[in-house]
């Protein structure tokens, strides 16, 4: 059952669980569905993709349910205003907080890869925190300042630290979990035609819980919801790149 977080008559907030795709694959199997159809029959009307997440990440995901509402979100994505917060398992013992600055450039067969010294990429920025560490293991929270494909995936493996469970940039023991240990929890976006802003939150599903122990990690700390909201305040004192330019 699909859960909706937070609704209007404009826009819906919906929690994706992990494996399900917001639009449909390439070659879907029998059967497959997607967020958007899923969307489409709980709230009883048309909604419009503002934005994707990969199908392995559960989260917060956000849907337009008329033009306007879709031409005003999707807006806001573009100049970089929209702020998404993750929370991952990153294999190793990265530091206690830092940036990671690596251009990104397309490679074969959908991936993403650090570009090489004086190759042309994308500039694209990310700055995380350890939430706990454990047997090897380490529970982060982080924020894309940019907003490119695989991004966390691709930085966090390009200084050794690959997200636990990834299909595409893990190996060995890291790439041995039921699932890809990436979490969207929360997004914070401006409401169309409005001066107000809403931040919507998806808790830590029950099935990266129970991933923690195997990684060594606390699953039910009661530090971390601190250490995340506190993250959290401290990125909104950074301006995105549209704020800076302004």
């Amino acid at each position: 059952m699909l859960t909706v977080l937070w609704e209007s008559e404009r826009i819906a907030v919906v929690d994706k669980p992990a494996g399900l795709p917001v639009i449909p694959r390439r070659n879907p199997a029998p059967g497959e569905t997607c967020l958007r159809d899923v969307v489409r029959a709980v709230t009883g009307g048309p909604v419009f993709v503002v934005h994707r997440i990969d199908a392995g990440t559960s989260g917060t995901v956000l849907f337009a349910k008329d033009a306007d509402a879709h031409r005003s979100l999707c807006l806001a994505f573009e100049r970089h205003v929209i702020r998404k917060y993750y929370v991952c398992v990153a294999a190793g013992c990265p530091p206690a907080e830092g940036a990671i600055h690596t251009p990104l450039r397309p490679a074969r067969r959908g991936k993403m890869q650090p570009a090489a010294p004086g190759e042309p990429g994308l500039p694209s920025e990310t700055r995380f925190r350890v939430l706990e560490q454990g047997g090897g293991y380490a529970l982060v929270a982080a924020f894309p300042l940019t907003g490119r494909q695989h991004q966390i995936r691709v930085h966090f493996r390009s200084v050794g630290f690959p997200i636990a469970g990834d299909p595409l940039y893990a190996s060995g023991a890291a790439k041995a979990f039921p699932r890809l240990l990436l979490h969207q929890h929360a997004v914070k976006f401006p409401l169309p035609g409005a001066t107000e802003w809403r931040t919507v939150t998806a808790p830590i599903p029950a099935d990266f819980t129970a991933c923690l122990a195997r990684a060594g990690l606390p699953p039910d700390s009661r530090r971390v919801p601190a250490c995340l909201q506190a993250f959290i305040t401290d990125i909104e004192e950074i301006p995105t790149a549209n704020e800076s330019a302004s």
